[in-house]
């Protein structure tokens, strides 16, 4: 929804970004790396997930890539905007790994994993979009460029 408004699209970009910086990092890369089992497929918790509802869940378990997302998307927003405030987008990532923790699906240290991993990936995708911006403040009259800095989904509703 950012990306569809000029005045949000970098925040929105940054965000797309980092989290697909971070899903490739997380699911294609470290988890198969690792493949850690999920803490409720062992004996102490499995009574406890069997008795909850279990779903079926084929994953591995490090990092968590629920909590890589969440914080890749938060840190990009902090990032991007006033320091003053943007601070507190990193709470919902860091309830997103207590939830995690909670639920029986990650251990500690998978969400440590995905707050590092998501951070990482924020980082990465901050600097990919200042130099895409470069670019595109360089070349404001091709097209594509115009595009990026002009497009807005309000200019599709208007009357004009």
């Amino acid at each position: 929804i950012l990306m569809l408004f000029k005045k949000t699209r970098r925040y929105g970009l940054c965000m797309l970004i980092a989290l697909g910086i971070g899903a490739l990092l997380t699911n294609i890369i470290i988890k198969k790396s690792v493949a850690r089992p999920r803490p409720f497929t062992t004996e102490q918790f499995k009574p406890f997930w069997i008795k909850a509802g279990s779903t079926k869940v084929s994953e591995y378990s490090f990092p968590s890539g629920h909590t890589t997302s969440a914080m890749a998307a938060m840190t990009a927003l902090f990032l991007c905007l006033n320091k003053k405030w943007s601070w507190l987008f990193l709470i919902p990532a860091l309830i997103m790994g207590l939830s995690r923790i909670y639920l029986v699906v990650h251990y500690s240290t998978d969400v440590i994993g995905g707050l590092i991993v998501g951070g990482i990936s924020a980082v990465i995708g901050y600097f990919v979009v200042k130099y895409i911006y470069k670019c595109i403040n360089k070349n404001p009259d091709k097209p594509f460029c115009k595009f990026i800095i002009n497009a807005d989904i309000k200019d599709v509703f208007s009357k004009n």
